[in-house]
C-alpha cells in the first residue's frame, strides 16, 4: 500500500474517532448500547457481550467472532488491511482507584512496521478508555492501551496524529505469543500522567485490532474486561 494512501487512512480512525463516538452518545443518551448495568460500583464483559458493542469501521471491516483458545472463550479478531474496531458507550463516573483488568491472547503481529509512525501505527491488540468532551469532539481524549512489537513494556508515547490520544505499551515482544495475560491498569493514574489532569469520568471504552497501515495482518483474541471503581 502506498504510504501517502496508509497515512490518509490511518487519520480516519485517529481523528475522527471520537467525533463518531460524541454523535453516537447524543444520539442515545447515555450511550449505553446493551443491557450491562452497573452494580456494586463495577462494569464487567464476558465475550459474548464485547462482540455485541457497536461495530464502527473506518478502513475495511476487521473479523470479530466468539472463539475459544486455551479453554477461554474469546472475541477472536483478524484484521487484513482492515482498521474497524467494537465500543461501549456509556459514561460512567470514576474513582482515583479505579481497576481495568483484561485478557489478551496474541496470535501474529508484524514486527517491520514503525510504531511510531503514522504509517506505522497498526497494532494487534489494542483497549481505548475515552474521556468525551462536553461540546468540542475533537477535544476528547484517549489512552490506549496496546500489545507493542517495538515499545518496551511500559512506555508511553502520543499519537503520530494528535496530542490527545496516548498510548501504553503493556506487552511487548518479550511477552508469549500463543499465550493468555491477564493485564491491571489504574486509568485514573495513567490519564492523569499523560494528560495532566484527573479522570473524573469515561465516556466509552473500546477494543480493535487493526492493519491498514504497513502490517499486512493481525491476530489475536479478547478475553473478559472488567472495570472497577465506578461511583455510585
Amino acid at each position: 500500500m502506498c504510504c501517502s494512501v496508509a497515512v490518509a487512512k490511518k487519520l480516519i480512525p485517529v481523528v475522527l474517532l471520537l467525533m463518531l463516538l460524541d454523535s453516537s452518545l447524543a444520539a442515545t443518551g447515555n450511550g449505553s448500547n446493551d443491557n450491562n448495568s452497573t452494580h456494586a460500583g463495577m462494569l464487567s464483559f464476558l465475550a459474548e457481550d464485547i462482540l455485541r458493542w457497536n461495530h464502527q469501521y473506518f478502513v475495511d471491516e476487521t473479523q470479530y467472532q466468539l472463539a475459544e483458545y486455551l479453554g477461554v472463550d474469546c472475541v477472536y479478531a483478524k484484521a487484513q488491511g482492515s482498521s474497524s474496531g467494537l465500543f461501549y458507550e456509556k459514561s460512567v463516573a470514576v474513582n482515583t482507584d479505579i481497576e481495568l483488568q483484561w485478557q489478551w491472547f496474541g496470535i501474529r503481529q508484524s514486527e517491520n512496521n514503525n510504531e511510531l509512525s503514522k504509517e506505522g501505527d497498526d497494532f494487534m491488540l489494542r483497549l481505548y478508555v475515552i474521556k468525551k468532551h462536553s461540546w468540542l469532539p475533537w477535544r476528547s481524549q484517549s489512552l490506549m492501551y496496546v500489545w507493542s512489537a517495538q515499545q518496551k513494556q511500559g512506555s508511553s508515547w502520543g499519537s503520530p496524529y494528535t496530542g490527545q490520544v496516548k498510548l501504553i505499551s503493556v506487552a511487548d515482544a518479550k511477552n508469549t505469543l500463543l499465550q493468555w495475560h491477564t493485564f491491571v491498569r489504574n486509568p485514573a493514574e495513567d490519564f492523569e500522567q499523560l494528560f495532566g489532569e484527573p479522570l473524573e469520568r469515561i465516556d466509552a471504552i473500546a477494543i480493535m485490532t487493526d492493519a491498514d497501515g504497513l502490517t499486512d495482518s493481525a491476530e489475536a483474541c479478547y478475553g473478559s474486561i472488567r472495570l472497577k471503581g465506578l461511583s455510585e
